[in-house]
């Protein structure tokens, strides 16, 4: 097994660090500012990378109406109102990195990075929905959907 090199694990706490404030945001509503001030601090020797978590967070904040759209039309048989707050703040992430960042990340990486962490974060069964999602997602970015 490969061992990660220091960007993708600083990309990686990025991820859960917008994770945790999206998903925090979504169920309480606290202020998106405050969320981020207090994970950063917490987090800070973690080593992540703040500016892409900052991308992350608020890409997926300011398309949140939008992604929610394409969440629903991939997965109609899953009501945007009856998703767990963390597979939703996962699959937000990652179709935003998927459709709007022009990084260099592979979709492959994008995926198997939601898929991880949806293991950690989500129910058992979150990693599969969350894979389905975001393969209809890449369908539907190369025009097939």
């Amino acid at each position: 097994m490969r061992k990660k090199s220091t960007l993708q694990v600083a990309r990686r706490q990025a991820r859960i660090i917008a994770l945790k404030v999206i998903f925090e945001n979504s169920l309480v509503n606290h202020n998106v500012e405050d969320i981020i001030y207090r994970y950063f601090s917490e987090e800070k020797d973690k080593g992540f990378d703040q500016k892409f978590a900052e991308k992350l967070i608020y890409g997926a904040l300011n398309r949140k109406e939008e992604i929610d759209s394409i969440i629903s039309q991939l997965a109609p048989a899953w009501p945007i109102d009856q998703m767990s707050y963390v597979d939703l703040a996962i699959l937000r992430i990652a179709i935003f990195e998927l459709l709007y960042d022009n990084s260099d990340t592979s979709s492959s990486i994008v995926i198997s990075e939601a898929v991880e962490i949806s293991k950690t974060y989500g129910s058992e069964s979150s990693f599969k929905l969350i894979n389905g999602i975001l393969g209809n997602a890449i369908s539907l970015k190369s025009g097939k959907i």
